[in-house]
């Protein structure tokens, strides 16, 4: 009722041509050639790869780095993995409004830190070149705290004796985090990687709070494109179209990952 029959509605939409309102007159597969065609979804696919390369490594990286940091011995751990996992108890709607103040071109924190650096100040959310930047660092911020906790438990499940028997070796602590630590966490990098990429196809929040998906279009994504299709311009089967168009993208994605993976692949 609430999965299955709204995604076969959806398809059912995208065959017609639909403004919400009225009767539906049926295009068959006009929809797809047209949005296909259009230049603005082009630049839309564009943003949405270009804001998953973004988010996906560095939110991988600085999860891992910050879950091996806090597995070891260190004083105050349970106060550091609380801090970096806080973010992530925070709505995204939230976390948009507070990186709208810190990245204020006038009084936000961010200029502020660079002119003290003796850096230039940047109109982050009103420049085509850093509003997109800016929303992969929120997104970053807000996503780090809750893998690390996922890499914490996995980092629980390696054997000590293996690190033991390295050090008998005269294994570097960076050897050991080469040859044992990557390696044994592969069912957990896969997990976060197909995890990340689905939440990040689908992120919506800290767009519409940050930049309305501007300045011209540079922050759209397909998830946001799709709300302007169905509820600012009133198309609904063309924003019916781009979103199965999407389904089928996430589909082909997690299809290769799982090529590459295997059967380590998590879904």
């Amino acid at each position: 009722m609430f999965i299955i029959y709204p995604v076969l509605y959806l398809v059912y939409i995208s065959f017609f041509n639909w403004k919400g309102l009225g009767a539906k007159e049926f295009v068959f597969l006009n929809n797809y050639k047209m949005i296909l065609q259009r230049d603005e979804f082009r630049l839309v696919l564009k943003n949405t790869f270009i804001y998953i390369l973004g988010v996906v490594p560095t939110t991988m990286i600085l999860s891992l780095i910050a879950a091996v940091l806090l597995n070891s011995k260190i004083r105050l751990k349970s106060v550091y993995r609380t801090s970096i996992f806080s973010p992530t108890a925070i709505s995204f709607v939230a976390t948009g409004i507070i990186w709208v103040w810190m990245f204020n071109s006038d009084y936000g924190l961010v200029n502020r830190v660079l002119e003290a650096l003796g850096f230039s100040p940047a109109d982050w959310l009103r420049s085509t070149s850093y509003a997109m930047l800016a929303v992969i660092i929120a997104t970053v911020w807000a996503r780090v705290g809750y893998f690390m906790v996922i890499y914490l438990a996995g980092l629980q499940t390696i054997p000590e004796d293996y690190y033991e028997a390295a050090e008998v070796d005269g294994a570097t602590s960076f050897r050991k985090f080469l040859h044992i630590t990557l390696p044994l966490l592969k069912p957990t990098h896969v997990l976060v990687l197909v995890m990340l990429t689905i939440f990040s196809f689908r992120d919506f929040d800290q767009i519409y709070t940050m930049t309305s998906g501007g300045p011209l279009m540079s922050t759209t994504t397909l998830a946001y494109y799709i709300y302007v299709l169905s509820f600012v311009r009133f198309r609904f089967s063309e924003g019916a179209t781009v979103a199965v168009i999407l389904l089928f993208i996430v589909i082909a994605v997690q299809y290769l990952q799982r090529k590459v993976f295997g059967e380590e692949a998590i879904y």
